[in-house]
């Protein structure tokens, strides 16, 4: 094959010739070409695609094909093929590929036939994108709905598939804070970025407000709280807040946990909180960080109140204090809870001590609330969830202030609606238990109170003996230091005639004791020498008594 001859002989062999009708049928009517013809002599025609005679056009000639036997499950073929032997026009056969089905065409040029069954890869929403069509819903080629993307700000508007974004506008008057204009952009309102120019001043609704002091109101006010003209209100009280804790922590290691850390404890009485603390590592004298302390309701699990600490937070007694924007009541017998924010690996340590017995019951104020234990919660922000409190830990880690009797102080107070503190009624009867010292005092926690006569009244003085005697039946009323300084008149005229009948029944008793003695001594001094001996021994006054069993009958 490597010399010209074969190469001639090549040629030869690949030479073919073709025909070149120009018609569709033959003499006698037959269909013989279909569709659009083409000649290699240049002849171009057209030709119905509908064979006559039940033929098949294939490869623009109309095959003479047998009938298609089909099984039952052809039958159900949405689409599909099987091979035939056909004649074509000349009668040569030819194997064609038959397309079956009961859709044989396709619906669309993507679709194409997948196990019996028309199938189309439709565009993506990515698809679409690439062509500037951003939001809202399209058809793809396939005919099927695409859902295209949300537009992404507030304030967008889809419009011919594209997110329009018209920027919110605000009222002019605006002077604080900062708002987003929906389009993605914030908004600082007023000529110092968001911020109002007094040092004290808040930003309510985008306005500065500046706060009401002390100084504003009457200084006569005694306790309770006014509002202070921008969200918060003004502590009227003649009496400071007490801390619940008595005691600060003093060995602080643990900074390992991140969450919620704090105590749980149970009202003791209806109070009212103003303040909350976090405590300081030991040797500190302020924070190093900052943390948040709020304070919420167990069995509510709703936050009550809450407070930012840190550096600059006013100290102590080794607490950092903020004072909450409203004060929170807390109800008798109700479980709380107080806990600081803590992160692994903070500055500010915090203690893990436990404390027990007296140590434990001497560190916080009982007549606020009991202390139930630890709280120690994995969870940030929300309701700090322990199931198990460790009983005897946690003291000192956060606290919190009670304003007693409204800001009046502590004792028998009553805050009134005009702001002033008068001591509370009280009407000493027999029924009434008062526990008295031997000189007539009222007591109570060790502290003695003695109620003498004197020239201006009443007094009350602080002595160290304490002697308790009962001087009525009934209930036992107990007094607190301050309350011993608040008795009314009737109440002093009171004790002072139960200390009086107290003296005199004491003298009675000492006389009567003294007139005994004194009998006995005369009627000793009236026996004779020798009734006073037997047989050389010294009796006493009962013995001389008895029968002389040494004489006879």
């Amino acid at each position: 094959m490597n010399s010209p001859e074969a190469y001639r002989y090549a040629e030869f062999y690949n030479v073919s010739v073709d025909e070149c009708p120009n018609k569709c049928h033959d003499a006698s009517g037959k269909q013989l070409q279909c569709g659009k013809i083409v000649t290699p002599c240049g002849n171009a025609f057209t030709c119905s695609t509908n064979c006559s005679n039940g033929g098949v056009c294939k490869d623009e000639q109309c095959m003479a094909c047998p009938e298609m036997s089909l099984t039952t499950e052809q039958h159900s073929w949405e689409c599909g093929t099987l091979y035939q032997q056909c004649n074509n026009p000349k009668g040569q056969q030819t194997q064609l590929i038959r397309h079956i089905g009961t859709r044989p065409a396709p619906p669309s040029a993507l679709h194409f036939c997948k196990e019996n069954k028309w199938d189309c890869i439709g565009q993506s929403k990515w698809a679409f994108l690439a062509v500037g069509k951003e939001c809202g819903s399209v058809t793809d080629n396939c005919g099927n709905d695409v859902d295209l993307f949300p537009c992404p700000m507030t304030n967008d508007v889809c419009t011919s598939h594209k997110c329009v974004c018209t920027p919110a506008t605000f009222p002019q008057d605006n002077n604080c804070g900062a708002e987003a204009d929906g389009c993605g952009n914030s908004v600082q309102f007023g000529a110092n970025q968001g911020l109002c120019p007094g040092a004290t001043d808040r930003c309510l609704s985008h306005k500065c407000c500046t706060p009401k002091t002390r100084a504003d109101f009457d200084a006569g006010f005694q306790c309770g709280k006014k509002s202070d003209g921008c969200g918060g209100y003004v502590d009227m009280s003649q009496a400071p807040a007490t801390s619940f804790f008595k005691v600060k922590q003093t060995n602080t290691p643990y900074n390992h946990y991140g969450g919620q850390r704090g105590i749980e404890i149970q009202a003791a009485t209806d109070m009212t909180v103003t303040s909350l603390a976090h405590g300081l590592m030991a040797n500190a004298d302020k924070l190093s960080g900052s943390a948040r302390v709020s304070l919420w309701d167990v069995e509510s699990k709703k936050e009550l109140g809450k407070v930012e600490v840190g550096p600059t937070s006013p100290v102590k007694d080794g607490y950092a204090w903020e004072d909450l924007l409203s004060s929170a009541s807390l109800t008798k017998g109700k479980k709380y809870r107080i806990v600081m924010s803590v992160h692994r690996g903070q500055k500010d340590k915090y203690t893990a001590h436990s404390m027990y017995g007296t140590t434990l019951s001497n560190s916080f104020h009982n007549k606020f609330a009991s202390f139930k234990g630890l709280v120690q919660a994995n969870n940030a922000e929300v309701y700090p969830v322990d199931t198990y409190l460790e009983t005897g830990r946690g003291v000192g880690t956060v606290s919190f202030k009670v304003l007693e009797n409204e800001g009046c102080g502590a004792g028998l107070w009553t805050c009134h609606a005009n702001h002033s503190c008068t001591v509370k009624s009280k009407t000493l009867t027999g029924s009434v238990t008062l526990q008295w010292q031997s000189d007539g005092s009222v007591t109570r926690n060790g502290w003695k109170a003695c109620i003498e006569p004197s020239q201006d009244g009443l007094q009350l003085q602080e002595e160290e003996e304490k002697l308790e005697v009962d001087a009525d039946a009934g209930s036992l009323l107990e007094l607190t230091d301050s309350e011993l300084g608040q008795l009314s008149e009737e109440e002093k005229q009171h004790a002072h005639e139960k200390y009086e009948q107290y003296r005199a029944d004491e003298a009675a008793e000492v006389k009567a004791a003294a007139d005994e003695e004194q009998a006995a001594a005369k009627f000793e001094a009236e026996l004779p020498e020798e009734e006073h001996k037997v047989e050389g021994s010294l009796l006493d006054a009962d013995e001389l008594a008895l029968p002389d069993l040494t004489q006879d009958a």
